[in-house]
């Protein structure tokens, strides 16, 4: 059997790491793309993330605290600003001429829809965050909540952008849902794969099924509109080839009185996380190999979407391997 080759991370990349809610006055310790980071607030509340090893001995700085508008590592005090550069080293005094390589690696952010944006790679970071402008995090009615699993960023997506397992996988809630996909398409929109399609029984007519329209855009930013009036949004980021960390927000039209809206949006959630979303965790945990692309499946008709993303996947690993223009 083919194997896939492991690159869940490419490089150049907009990545979502945690929650603006997750991050609050106390470091915050991540495992993100294969590296432990630490995330914390500068005396202006913006976001910093930087390497979590000390650069002094190594010690992990998310066990410190922020003092001063400056990380403070908990083994020998050393603090380190927004940027990374130590700006005091306890031991050696007030007026000690510190080293210049004495810097915490600091990494590229912004934070923005309820996320905090890592830039993962060494060239310029793109101007546009990946994310969807009709999904709107202010509205009363959107919750949140994040997961984590022990499966590959590449097995993850597949299973976000999936219409027609729902039949089969989901098939205790599915009661009465068709298993034929059609009509269906998937198309290109730039580096977004864009999917419409209906469960029906082959004998009903498509007015009379469920349409879905799933979208993904590079590298991992997922919308799901299950209804009109009921859709999810997901930001996904391996933490490492083998493993990877999501947030889910989720927003429904139906209700649209605050409080009420609200409480109608989280029980739609908790049902999505809770019952939904094990059979499909249990779907990826089984499949073989832990690692997928193009040369370990064979497609049909249903499965344009999914390999479309591949394709952008496989070229925006291509780019980030290519020497940068002068």
């Amino acid at each position: 059997m083919p194997r896939s080759e492991r690159q869940e991370i490419i490089e150049n990349q907009w990545y979502a790491v945690t929650t603006s809610q997750a991050l609050g006055k106390k470091p915050l310790a991540l495992e993100r793309l294969g590296e432990s980071l630490v995330a914390w607030r500068d005396a202006n509340g913006r976001a910093v993330v930087q390497l979590a090893a000390c650069p002094h001995r190594g010690a992990n700085l998310s066990l410190g605290r922020v003092r001063d508008g400056c990380l403070e590592c908990p083994y020998h005090g050393f603090r380190f600003d927004p940027r990374g550069a130590c700006v005091e080293a306890p031991c050696e005094g007030p007026d000690a001429k510190l080293r210049k390589d004495l810097v915490a690696r600091t990494f590229t952010t912004r934070e923005e829809h309820g996320v905090v944006w890592l830039w993962r790679g060494d060239r310029p970071p793109a101007d546009e965050l990946p994310w969807f402008a009709d999904f709107d995090v202010t509205l009363q009615r959107v919750c949140l909540t994040t997961f984590a699993w022990d499966v590959s960023l590449s097995r993850v997506v597949e299973g976000m952008i999936d219409m027609h397992h729902f039949p089969f996988a989901h098939r205790r809630f599915s009661y009465g849902v068709g298993t034929m996909l059609d009509p269906f398409t998937a198309e290109l929109d730039g580096d977004t794969v864009v999917t419409r399609g209906t469960l029906r029984r082959p004998e009903q007519d498509p007015a009379d099924g469920i349409t879905m329209d799933f979208r993904v855009r590079m590298p991992a930013t997922i919308s799901v509109l299950l209804t009109p009036k009921l859709q999810g949004l997901v930001v996904l980021c391996p933490v490492d080839d083998d493993s990877t960390w999501g947030a889910v927000f989720y927003r429904q039209d139906y209700v649209t009185l605050p409080v009420l809206g609200r409480w109608l949006t989280r029980l739609a959630l908790v049902s999505e996380m809770r019952l939904i979303q094990p059979d499909d965790e249990r779907m990826l945990l089984s499949s073989e190999p832990t690692h997928s692309d193009p040369r370990v499946n064979h497609y049909v008709r249903a499965d344009a979407g999914i390999a479309m993303w591949h394709k952008l996947k496989a070229k925006a690993s291509r780019d980030a391997q290519r020497e940068p223009s002068p």
